[in-house]
């Protein structure tokens, strides 16, 4: 009898999922994977992180509970504002991906004594594969991060609104308007890949760490400035 309590015990823990993430459970009767499984809306995201590179040009990056705000600087300075009006994702157990982006965008600068503002909507649809990473040298846990493949990528941009507000004749503001965008892509198999960092999975709460753009380039590039950067921000997912 004691000798089939314990090996029942022994199955019992077993089965259990063990806290991988800094905010996960202790233990969960849930597997990773099927809690992963499942289709993710964006909830809001908080934290800031600040890049600087050999030249001292910084590009600040924070999150709030609806939006994404950047900002470029020194002069010229570059505001931008991503409103999040829809994000969804979804994870298929047998490794396939899927999500959709809706945002309305705004970028603000000064130069020559005039403030830009440019205004646009866009829209995008990516899909590909995704894969639980191993441990890494103590740093991660096994599972504790994701490897997302993106192999296809498609991108709706509306008509770009350009506003001219002179700082010393406000009446003399221009408006244009600019074309539509739509761009495709398809990549081949590991050509683009990035690595998300779950701090915290449950079955219907889940946390990113964002280290890195998560596929949009025109959140942060890091490559490009050669930065640095200082603190975190973090997205926040609710399963539907």
């Amino acid at each position: 009898m004691k000798k089939q309590a314990l090996f029942i015990v022994i199955l019992i823990m077993t089965s259990l999922s063990c806290k991988k993430g800094e905010e996960d459970p202790f233990l969960s009767l849930i597997t990773r994977k099927n809690r992963l499984t499942g289709n993710w809306t964006f909830s809001g995201s908080d934290g800031q992180r600040i890049y600087t590179n050999s030249e001292n040009i910084n590009w600040s990056v924070s999150g709030n509970e609806d939006s994404i705000n950047s900002k470029y600087y020194p002069y010229p300075s570059l505001d931008r504002t991503d409103e999040i009006i829809d994000y969804s994702i979804v994870f298929f157990k047998e490794g396939n991906w899927i999500d959709v982006r809706h945002v309305n965008v705004r970028t603000e600068k000064i130069d020559y004594n005039t403030k830009f503002i440019n205004e646009w909507t866009e829209y995008q649809l990516r899909s590909g594969k995704w894969t639980f990473l191993n441990s890494t040298d103590g740093l991660y846990k096994n599972k504790e991060r994701v490897l997302i493949e993106i192999l296809s990528d498609s991108l709706y941009q509306s008509s770009n609104k350009w506003t001219a507000v002179p700082l010393d004749n406000p009446d003399s503001t221009t408006v244009s308007i600019g074309p539509e965008f739509i761009d495709e892509f398809e990549y081949g198999q590991g050509v683009n890949t990035f690595t998300i960092e779950l701090v915290e999975l449950r079955n219907n709460e889940m946390k990113w760490r964002l280290d890195n753009d998560f596929g949009y380039n025109h959140i942060v590039d890091t490559t490009v400035w050669g930065a640095e950067y200082m603190e975190e921000v973090f997205l926040r997912w609710r399963k539907n």
